[in-house]
C-alpha cells in the first residue's frame, strides 16, 4: 500500500506496525541462524522513518496522536519498538521513542523491547532504551529480566551493560535512603511557658492564705 501525505495518522501507524512486523518472516527471521540481509534491513529502517515523517505532517492528529499511532500492538502485544529492538533498528528505536512511545510496553509474555534487544544482542539498541527511560529490572512471565535473557543468550557484552546500570540504580536508590535517614529530624517537644522548669514543684501557698 502506498501512503501519501494525505493518509491519517491511524491508517499510517497501522502500515509501519504491518511493515515491521511482516519483514522478518520475508527474510527468514524466524530461524535465528539465518543470515540478514543488511541492505534490506537498512531500506526498511530508512522507509519507517520516512513513514514517521509522515505521521507528524498528517492532519489526523484529531483523530488519534502520533504516539498512539506508532504504539499499535499486535495481537501478541507487540509495538513497532518491540519489533525495531528485535531488528536493530537502533534509528528507528530514537525517532519511536522521541515520538513518545513507552519503553516498557510489555507484550503478552511480559517481554519489553529491552527484552528483545538482550535477545537477539543488540547492544546499540539497548543503550537507546536506556537513554529512552526503559527500567531494565522488569521481569517477563517466566520472571526474568534483560539482563539474565542477556547472560543465557551468551551477549556478554550487552550482559556487561545492563550489569552496570543496575549497580548504578542501586546506588541511586541507597544514596537517596541515606539521604532521607540524615534529614529525618528528632521529634520537638511543645514549647513551655518562659521562667517554668519542667522539674520544678507546683508554687506553694502560704500559711496566712491557707489559715484565712
Amino acid at each position: 500500500m502506498l501512503l501519501g501525505r494525505d493518509a491519517d495518522v491511524a491508517t499510517i501507524g497501522s502500515h509501519l506496525f504491518n511493515t515491521l512486523q511482516n519483514f522478518p518472516t520475508i527474510l527468514g527471521w524466524l530461524n535465528r541462524d539465518a543470515p540478514f540481509h543488511q541492505a534490506a534491513d537498512v531500506d526498511l529502517e530508512v522507509a519507517a522513518v520516512e513513514m514517521l515523517t509522515l505521521l507528524d505532517q498528517s492532519p489526523g492528529g484529531d483523530f488519534m496522536s502520533t504516539a498512539k499511532a506508532v504504539s499499535l500492538a499486535s495481537s501478541a502485544g507487540q509495538t513497532a519498538l518491540h519489533l525495531s529492538a528485535a531488528l536493530g533498528f537502533e534509528r528507528l528505536l530514537k525517532e519511536l521513542l522521541a515520538r513518545g512511545v513507552d519503553p516498557d510496553q510489555r507484550d503478552a509474555n511480559g517481554y519489553t523491547p529491552l527484552h528483545f534487544a538482550a535477545l537477539f544482542g543488540h547492544i546499540d539498541c539497548a543503550r537507546v532504551l536506556l537513554r529512552g527511560g526503559a527500567d531494565a529490572d522488569i521481569v517477563n512471565a517466566t520472571g526474568r529480566t534483560a539482563l539474565a535473557i542477556a547472560r543465557d543468550s551468551d551477549h556478554r557484552v550487552l550482559a556487561e551493560l545492563l550489569e552496570t546500570r543496575t549497580a548504578k540504580a542501586t546506588e541511586i536508590n541507597d544514596n537517596q535512603n541515606d539521604d532521607a535517614e540524615r534529614h529525618t529530624y528528632p521529634e520537638i517537644s511543645p514549647p513551655r511557658s518562659p521562667g517554668v522548669s519542667p522539674c520544678a514543684s507546683p508554687p506553694q501557698m502560704g500559711k496566712d492564705r491557707m489559715t484565712s
